[in-house]
């Protein structure tokens, strides 16, 4: 009985031979994704839920790690960005009567000086 030869193209399950999938993405296609992603993220005051759809293809269009780590920064930095709104609140620096005295006074300082 004849042993038949193992065919070539059929990989087998050794690490040697493991089969690595075909990439499916691109840089520029995930960037894409990543920047509409963001566009609507921050346009919605970083609200997740009207953009389910920019966030699907942003995971569909990138590796995993990256889609995770491009959610979280769009979380962080708009979450940095709305404490620094309120830091400027608390300090005056926004839109408060309190603000322009401020800059008219140093105004006023440096004519006199």
């Amino acid at each position: 009985m004849e042993i038949p030869d193992k065919d070539a193209s059929q990989p087998t399950n050794t690490p040697q031979n493991k089969q690595i999938p075909k990439k499916s993405w691109t840089k520029a296609n995930c960037h894409a994704s990543r920047d509409i992603f963001y566009q609507c993220f921050y346009s919605n005051e970083g609200r997740e839920e009207p953009c389910k759809s920019e966030l699907e293809k942003m995971f569909a269009d990138c590796p995993m790690s990256w889609a995770k780590f491009y959610k979280g920064k769009a979380k962080a930095t708009h979450h940095v960005g709305e404490m620094d709104k309120l830091a400027d609140r608390i300090n005056g620096n926004i839109g408060s009567p309190l603000a322009k005295n401020k800059e008219g006074a140093s105004g006023g300082d440096a004519a006199a000086g």
